[in-house]
């Protein structure tokens, strides 16, 4: 039962002014009390209604133990920590949000907190550690595109010549940009952050509707994150299990830009099953979701690969479609990945490295004029994944692999 609030105006008579000196000093002491007493209320209720103060001039954004004023950010803070903190500052302290960068300053978390949310920012950092473990960024070009190979090295001929053509960049280039993540608890905070977005990408005008009917989005650009906590969380939902499902997403894009959906999802549950031990994100799941959904998915995979109907193949990955649901397919994305991350270490950055350079590849119209567009809906080809994955790991791997896995032993990481 929520409490209703009550105005209540306090009334007092100001005291007579005292005769002489002394007493006139002491009535304007006691004026002075006064004035206080009546102050300090409004005072304090404005400080309580913003965690970040009342003013840009006020607010800060925080970095460990340090922190700077909004109005006098440092510039060796970062070309992109100073965008996205001038790109965010004045909505959070409008809308009452904390700004917390993380060390790198790679990401920038908005949330409703009057402390430091330790815990978030803790798991926020386990997460970038163990992302840089299973996928450190490969030596690239001074404009981070991919360094030239020979043709016989290249698992998939059009890579042979990837930086023939003119590179040219999908967004920022890759390891630059800071990730925004915004924890939002009110509805119209949610809208308003929306708004904000597509005030500078009108690209998103489109999306603005039916996003704002989400709970919560991952966009690609800008590197943006949004989920529910407090309030709008719904139920069978954990924060901080989206927190590291949507931050892998965000990290897998801005290192090596848009990937295949079974990896780019598959690579978020291996990160979410490893730092939180069960999995609570479905995107493109509808309806239910049952209790042994969240920590079952060994024994799922176990199961699936041990019939012989199971179709353990590039094929069913490659064919699987963003923002749709299939059980078998989630499983497989998963056991797949993770199975790529132990058995596979040093291939799987080169295989996003090289889904990467395809997307540049094919995924541009280059005009004979030198005028170019970029294909938003473009996707790695099933034939050319098949090929890229067989290239970097041997045509009979899906074979072992599916044996190794139907024996539910995991390879020791190498």
């Amino acid at each position: 039962m929520k409490r209703k609030l009550h105005s209540v105006t306090h009334c007092c008579a100001l005291p007579r002014e005292p005769r002489g000196h002394l007493g006139r000093a002491l009535g304007a002491i006691a004026l002075g009390l006064v004035a206080w007493a009546h102050a300090a209320p409004s005072a304090q209720a404005g400080a309580s209604s913003s965690p970040l103060g009342t003013g840009r001039d006020r607010a800060r954004v925080y970095q460990g133990r340090k922190s700077y004023y909004l109005d006098k950010l440092p510039a060796d803070l970062g070309a992109a920590p100073l965008a996205a903190v001038e790109r965010w500052g004045e909505w959070a302290v409008e809308s009452g949000y904390r700004l917390e960068l993380t060390a790198d300053g790679r990401v920038l978390l908005l949330m409703k907190s009057r402390r430091t949310p330790r815990k978030e920012l803790k798991l926020i950092e386990e997460t970038l550690e163990l992302f840089d473990e299973l996928l450190p960024a490969p030596q690239r070009g001074e404009h981070g595109e991919p360094l030239p190979r020979l043709a016989e090295d290249a698992p998939l001929a059009a890579l042979g010549s990837a930086v023939a053509p003119p590179w040219i960049q999908h967004g920022p280039e890759a390891d630059t940009e800071t990730i925004v993540l915004l924890a939002v608890d009110e509805q119209a905070d949610y809208e308003a952050a929306i708004d904000l977005m597509v005030g500078t990408n009108q690209y998103l005008k489109s999306w603005a509707a039916s996003g704002k009917r989400q709970l919560g989005f991952v966009l690609d650009q800008p590197l943006c994150g949004s989920l529910p906590i407090g309030k709008l969380e719904p139920e069978e939902y954990d924060f901080r299990n989206e927190l590291v499902h949507r931050l892998t997403r965000l990290l897998v894009t801005r290192r090596f830009g848009r990937q295949p959906w079974w990896l780019t999802v598959g690579l978020a549950w291996t990160m979410e099953l490893e730092l939180r031990g069960t999995v609570y994100c479905f995107p493109g799941k509808d309806g239910f979701v049952s209790r042994g959904s969240h920590g079952a998915w060994p024994n799922n995979l176990r199961n699936l690969v041990r019939k012989k109907d199971s179709g353990i193949s590039w094929q069913r990955l490659a064919d699987w479609q963003r923002w749709t649901w299939n059980d078998g397919d989630a499983t497989l994305a998963w056991g797949v990945t993770k199975y790529l991350s132990m058995a596979e270490a040093q291939a799987l950055p080169m295989i996003l490295e090289d889904f990467r350079a395809l997307r540049n590849i094919h995924g541009i119209d280059r005009g004979a004029d030198g005028r170019w567009r970029i294909l938003t809906d473009y996707t790695v080809s099933s034939a050319d994944q098949k090929e890229l994955l067989e290239g970097h790991l041997g045509e009979e791997f899906a074979e072992e692999m599916g044996a190794a896995l139907a024996k539910g032993k995991w390879p020791r990481r190498r």
